[in-house]
């Protein structure tokens, strides 16, 4: 179980135009390292040292929002 949840993290990408400074509820320290490594995906967040269990569920939950925008205004234009 522990491998497929590692495996699933690795698959969630984050854009490189991802702006980790519009996330308020993130801790200072993980706006500044996110911001400086760009992790290409959750997996990689999930492993940089200052970023918190609390800093990855807020960064989870905004990515899974910025995910779901784009894909309604792919929607929304392809009408």
């Amino acid at each position: 179980d522990l491998i497929n949840r590692f495996h699933q993290y690795e698959k969630k990408l984050i854009p490189k135009s991802f702006d980790y400074r519009q996330i308020e509820a993130l801790s200072s320290e993980a706006i500044e390292k996110l911001d400086k490594i760009k992790p290409d995906s959750f997996g990689q967040a999930s492993r940089i040292s200052g970023v918190s269990p609390a800093d990855l569920s807020v960064l989870l939950i905004h990515l899974e929002r910025y995910r779901y925008q784009k894909d309604v205004s792919r929607e929304t234009i392809g009408q």
